[in-house]
This record gives C-alpha cells, sequence and structure tokens, in this order.
C-alpha cells in the first residue's frame, strides 16, 4: 500500500484568468458516476472557474468523461451565464434517470446527461445552504434559505407543494415517505410528509433546557427498521445524540 498517486484521472478544461491573478483558477465540486448502456463506466464532473481576481463571480460547467475509454465524451457545457451573480455554492449533485442536477445560486437546474444540455432550471426567492436537496420517491425535495421546504417534479421542475419551515438545515433524511432534518433557523427536529408537504413533527430539542444553544443540529438520520419494524431517527444537538420512533 502506498500513497503515492497511480496516475492522474480527470484534468478538466478550466478557463484561465490573466497571469498576474494569485488566485487558483479552477475547483471540481461534484463527480458522479454513470453506466453508459455500452456498459462503458462514465463520470459526471462539475467544476468552477472565477470569473474575476475579486472572485465576485464564478462559471460553472458540465462535462462527462469516459473512464473506461480515457476520453472526454464533451469537455465542456456552460451551466450559468458568466458574470451574473455568485454561482459558486454548487453543494449537491444528485443523479436521476439519466438527468444531473444540481443547486447554484438561487436556482434548481437538471440537465441531460449524456449531453450536458439543459432540461429545466427554477428559480427561488434565496440560495441553498449545505442542506440543499434529495431526490427520492419521484420527488426532488429542498430546503431553501427562505424558509420554506419545496418539492419538485424531478424530470418538469414543477412545483408539487411548498411548506413553511426553518431555512437551511441538516442533510435531509427519507424513510417511508417522510422525510427528516434539522432547521438551521429554528433548530428543531422536522417530519414532513414526502406526498403533501404536511409537518407531522416539529420537536425542539431536550438539552434546551440546560443549555440555551443546545438545539438541534448536526445530524439527522433516518435508520430504517428491522424486519418490517418502525424505523428510528437520530439528531444531535451538540450535548447528546437522541433517538426518536420513525412515524412509519
Amino acid at each position: 500500500m502506498s500513497n503515492t498517486p497511480e496516475q492522474m484521472l480527470i484534468t478538466p478544461e478550466y478557463e484561465s484568468l490573466p497571469s498576474s491573478s494569485k488566485y487558483v483558477p479552477g475547483k471540481i465540486r461534484g463527480i458522479v458516476p454513470v453506466l453508459a448502456l455500452d456498459a462503458d463506466t462514465l463520470l459526471c464532473v462539475l467544476y468552477l472557474d472565477p470569473v474575476d481576481d475579486a472572485l465576485k463571480s464564478s462559471n460553472s460547467a458540465l462535462s462527462l468523461y469516459n473512464f473506461s475509454k480515457k476520453r472526454w465524451v464533451y469537455s465542456r457545457s456552460m451551466l450559468n451565464v458568466k458574470g451574473i451573480g455568485t454561482t459558486n455554492n454548487i453543494t449537491t449533485v444528485e443523479l436521476y434517470q439519466n438527468r444531473i442536477y444540481h443547486s447554484s445560486y438561487r436556482s434548481l437546474h437538471c440537465n441531460d446527461v449524456m449531453t450536458g444540455k439543459p432540461i429545466w432550471s427554477v428559480p427561488f426567492p434565496e440560495g441553498f445552504g449545505p442542506s440543499s436537496f434529495i431526490i427520492t420517491d419521484n420527488k426532488l425535495i429542498a430546503n431553501c434559505e427562505d424558509t420554506y421546504t419545496y418539492c419538485l417534479d424531478p424530470l418538469t421542475g414543477r412545483q408539487l407543494w411548498k411548506e413553511k419551515s426553518s431555512g437551511t438545515s441538516t442533510p435531509i433524511s427519507y424513510l417511508n415517505g417522510v422525510v427528516y432534518f434539522s432547521g438551521g433557523g429554528d433548530g428543531k427536529l422536522h417530519a414532513l410528509d414526502a406526498t403533501t408537504g404536511k409537518h407531522l413533527w416539529k420537536l425542539k430539542s431536550p438539552d434546551e433546557s440546560v443549555n440555551s444553544g443546545a438545539w438541534f443540529y448536526g445530524v439527522c438520520v433516518a435508520v430504517p427498521g428491522k424486519n418490517g419494524g418502525k424505523g428510528r431517527v437520530v439528531a444531535t444537538t451538540g450535548l447528546n445524540a437522541y433517538g426518536y420512533e420513525a412515524i412509519r
């Protein structure tokens, strides 16, 4: 076993800043494996280029690399318009039915993974923090910093429901038709019905009686039950981890 790399795998075609720039002109933000129909392994790569020295805006690009044949299927499909806003907050990249999904500044996007061409893009009033979104049960569910949870049809981008929640959150967890997360805006443990968006839980941290800053944050994960039994939802406060019986 050696810590020496065996080979260089991928070098995206970054745009270069002027030679006087003191910043590194490029950053990979996500790599998603894709299995092609001919059984080749493909890697979908999302990356960023700073537009200026101040790093106030970025270009984001999508590329597809054939790992089996060691060549690019396509090397640069632009995901945003040059110089508009800050788009380097791409936090989550998901593959679903040969479509690639990602968040940018105040928008969610869907592109055809085999061509890079856009399918839909939906703007929002605010951006998406580290919680970002999940795609499950034919639904794209996202926590937006405008304090709402949104559910979209992942194939069309059409909004299915919208529920007042907490803004930023822990990563969203899903189990048996219910989504769970700890809200960054209110510090509570949320449970929403994935079909309707209605709240089933909104629990306050038991530790807040000991420390006012010990709200729910950090980890929220739903664990399936054994042999058809109900699962558990585990959430942390910084002081303790708590387990609750899942709703379903």
